[in-house]
Formats: structure tokens, sequence, C-alpha cells
């Protein structure tokens, strides 16, 4: 499976925009973590390459076989450049630390999965998230949706997992099309996250299958 980030477009509200991103990223061990220990250095070594990227590590938890991070980066950050170092560097000084348990799991494997999972967080200012849903008002747009798709080199255009759209009409305002859009949008990310969590989500080329 390619790099993958779940993205939720509802209009083009981040196109231009400089706001920080704050966002979730997981990804797996390709072999059981030492103990609390190492988890802790790796900790250590995460919040270090994300000060590198001028980036802050908000919060980081994980267990024997994965870590979640939750990373707040400005927008000038390349996303897969950064998991890229985040994974680089840490999987360099670990197997360095922790060279008999790595040589004893590795077998000559990767020390990281080769795929990693990001959803967005938001961190852009209301009237910055409000701006679409202003326009598309004054359009009378009359469905507003999202989806959740997997990131690739091209950013916008990697493999589509989950869509949905609500209905709207001439008696909703722009803050109810801001209210209406994020409901979507976060029930499009839980099916998505819940998908991809569950390994039920097959990436075919540039299609997905899902199955439920």
């Amino acid at each position: 499976m390619s790099n993958a980030e779940t993205v939720f477009r509802a209009g083009d509200r981040c196109q231009g925009v400089a706001h920080r991103e704050l966002r979730t990223i997981s990804t797996a061990f390709g072999h059981p973590m030492a103990g609390s220990d190492m988890l802790t250095r790796c900790e250590e070594i995460m919040r270090e390459v994300c000060e590198d990227f001028e980036a802050e590590l908000k919060q980081f938890n994980g267990e024997h076989d994965h870590v979640h991070l939750l990373v707040h980066h400005p927008p000038k950050v390349q996303l897969p450049k950064l998991v890229n170092s985040l994974k680089g560097v840490s999987a360099r000084l670990l197997r360095k630390e922790y060279d008999t348990h790595v040589r004893r799991y590795l077998q000559g494997g990767h020390f990281w999965s080769g795929s990693y999972f990001a959803g967005s967080c938001g961190g852009a200012p209301l009237t910055v998230v409000k701006q679409p849903y202003v326009q598309a008002h004054r359009r009378g747009v009359k469905l507003v949706g999202a989806t959740a798709h997997y990131v690739t080199s091209d950013l916008d255009e990697g493999p589509i997992i989950e869509q949905d759209v609500v209905r709207v009409d001439h008696s909703r305002d722009p803050d109810d099309l801001v209210t209406m859009g994020r409901d979507v949008e976060a029930q499009v990310l839980a099916r998505a996250v819940q998908w991809h969590s569950e390994s039920r989500v097959l990436v075919n080329g540039h299609c997905t299958v899902v199955f439920r």
C-alpha cells in the first residue's frame, strides 16, 4: 500500500491558506517493541525530528506494534517528507541503540511498516473554514459533501475510501452549511478510519475496494 492520508474536501478551502495543520499520524512497527523504554526513546527522537521541521509533537502514544502522533505543523511542510523523516531517523537510531532486540525480531525486514495513516484535524481559522460555504450559499448549492482518500504524490488524487453528501436548500444560511459540512466530514472520517484500521480497504491502482 502506498503512503496514506485521509483528507476531507468541502470546496477549495485548502488552497492559498497560510495556517498550521493539526494531524494525527499512525503507523506500525515491523517488529514488536522492546518495552516502554524503547517507546519513550522513540517519542524523544520523533519530537526532535518535528522540531527540525518547525513542527510540534503535541501528543504521542503507542503500544508494542504501533504508534500514534498528534503533530502541529506549518503549511509549508510536506507530510510525506515529515513522515519519511520520522520513520527514517527513528529507525536508524533505534536500530543502533536497541541492536540486540531489533536483530532478534526484525530478521532482515523493515523497521517500520511501509504505510501510514494520517487524518487532518483542521487548524484553520473559522473565517477560512467558512469561506467556501459562503460561496456555496451564494451559488445556491443543493449538496454539501466530504471525501476521504489516500494521499499519493499527487496530493488530492489518491484512491478514494469513502464519500458522503447531505442535501441543503434555500432555508440554510452559511453557518448551517459549516455545521452540516463538519458533521458529514466527521462521519466520513470515522468510517474511513475504522475501515482502514480493520484492514478492510484494498487499494487497486487508483481505486479501492472496501469490504464492509
